[in-house]
């Protein structure tokens, strides 16, 4: 990553509230997943596929371990599971490397994008005065 693009990460991951900074992490997650389908087929003689699916493993581990089971309820319990399930399609894909990733690695893709939409969505909602009066009638 240049100077450049590394002075505006540190910008945006310092000015972030913890919202915005999960948004970030799941958008790196899955930049990595995908620039480790491209490097993929090299793998032998380049680790770097290797290294960008640990470090998304780095990232899932950070979001299963903030998640507030107290507060989060039922929805903090499933997505537990399914941070457990994606460290497990990453380990198996790192462990056992073949000439193809694994289907179960691109529905860990797809997954990831799925979640971070919605994340994504619930921070607009929030931030937009009107959508965030019609969440709390919902909820009161």
């Amino acid at each position: 990553m240049s100077e450049i693009a590394n002075a505006y990460m540190t910008l945006q991951v310092e000015f972030s509230n913890p919202g915005q900074l999960t948004e970030l992490l799941f958008r790196r997650a899955i930049c990595d997943l995908n620039s480790a389908i491209e490097t993929w087929p090299e793998l032998a003689t380049n680790p770097k596929a290797i290294l960008q699916i640990v470090h998304a493993q780095s990232i899932i581990k950070e979001l299963n371990s903030t998640l507030n089971f107290k507060e989060g309820g039922e929805l903090a319990v499933e997505l537990s599971r399914l941070y457990e399930y994606i460290q497990h399609v990453l380990t198996e894909t790192v462990t056992h490397r073949g000439a193809e990733l694994p289907a179960d690695y691109f529905s860990v893709i797809e997954l990831l994008e799925e979640i971070s939409g919605s994340w994504s969505e619930m921070l607009r909602k929030q931030n937009d005065p009107e959508e965030s009066l019609v969440l709390k009638e919902r909820v009161a």
